[in-house]
């Protein structure tokens, strides 16, 4: 306990307290437990004044990857971990054109719509913009890309 508490500085509740140790690259710090086992510092934190959290995960409140505040800290399921990041806008957005492997603008996605409503098959379509046709069937089917 000595030993993980002289790794960080700060104090008070309302303050990060930044682990000043080693880090993964993610930017999360690590902690070598007594096994040499190394584990997030932020779930050591939370287990040293929470106790075990074990399959949950342990979650910032103040979004500081650093941080080992147990204040600062909060327990929940992948779900939540996801949700927590996406209200915080941490989520990537890759849908469509912003996808590396693209091939289709969202006017071609459009188009290709109307097209279909007009009566051309699956086959004509994917061979003017150069898709098959089962991605034509799911752009249609709004499968893929349904944001748009």
């Amino acid at each position: 306990m000595e030993r993980f508490h002289s790794k960080y500085e700060g104090a008070g509740s309302h303050r990060c307290w930044n682990w000043k140790a080693g880090k993964y690259p993610n930017g999360y710090g690590s902690f070598a437990t007594i096994r040499d086992k190394s584990e997030g510092a932020h779930r050591v934190a939370w287990r040293l004044s929470n106790g075990e959290p074990g399959d949950m995960h342990v979650l910032h409140k103040c979004d500081n990857k650093r941080c080992v505040n147990p204040a600062h800290l909060f327990i929940g399921t992948p779900a939540d971990n996801n949700a927590d990041r996406a209200s915080k806008g941490r989520s990537a957005d890759i849908r469509g054109e912003k996808h590396p492997m693209c091939k289709l603008t969202e006017s071609d996605v459009m188009a290709i719509r109307s097209i279909r409503k007009n009566g051309k098959t699956l086959k004509e379509i994917a061979s003017m913009f150069g898709i098959s046709h089962s991605n034509v069937s799911m752009i249609c089917n709004r499968v893929n890309w349904r944001h748009i």
